[in-house]
């Protein structure tokens, strides 16, 4: 009974999420901040918009659905790392503070600019244990240029700091 209504729970997170993503070269309606200073807008708020119906409003994710942020190699990983995962999703097995998750993050590369992408990142990392380089967008668009050729997400292993997979 506890699992149908789990499953209940995250079946309307998930529809609800896929409804406020575009395909992955769909444009958006949302508004662009492309070249706005990521230290000016508020990436809580992006976060909150974006990310928290699956991460959960603090980003501390939904137990055996979908992983924590906060404390997570992902995130607190080389720059290159969680920037790829907003830009092209994630598919697949990995493993997060020793907790297994097996799932599919959409891209969000047609949704949100490279200053977005680096506020919520910038959010995100800010809430993590140690001192963390600040993202700026024109690390968001070395990462998006260098892998600009890919249109599938990620998976664990093709994210290695220098992986081109």
């Amino acid at each position: 009974q506890s699992m149908a209504e789990m499953h209940k729970r995250l079946s309307s997170r998930f529809e609800h999420m896929m409804g406020m993503i575009p395909g992955i070269d769909e444009p958006t309606d949302v508004s662009s901040s492309e070249d706005t200073d990521p230290s000016a807008l508020n990436g809580k708020t992006l976060y909150a918009q974006n990310c928290a119906t699956c991460h959960g409003n603090d980003a501390s994710g939904i137990n055996g659905a979908f992983p924590p942020l906060v404390n997570s190699e992902w995130v607190t990983a080389d720059i290159s790392i969680p920037v790829r995962i907003l830009l092209n999703g994630l598919s697949g097995e990995i493993e997060v503070n020793g907790q297994t998750y097996q799932g599919v993050m959409p891209s969000f590369k047609a949704r949100l600019s490279t200053s977005e992408i680096a506020a919520i990142l910038n959010y995100l990392r800010s809430q993590n244990e140690g001192d963390l380089p600040e993202i700026n967008r024109d690390d968001v668009s070395r990462v998006a240029k260098t892998y600009s050729k890919r249109n599938r997400p990620w998976n664990a292993s093709g994210l290695q700091p220098q992986s081109n997979e």
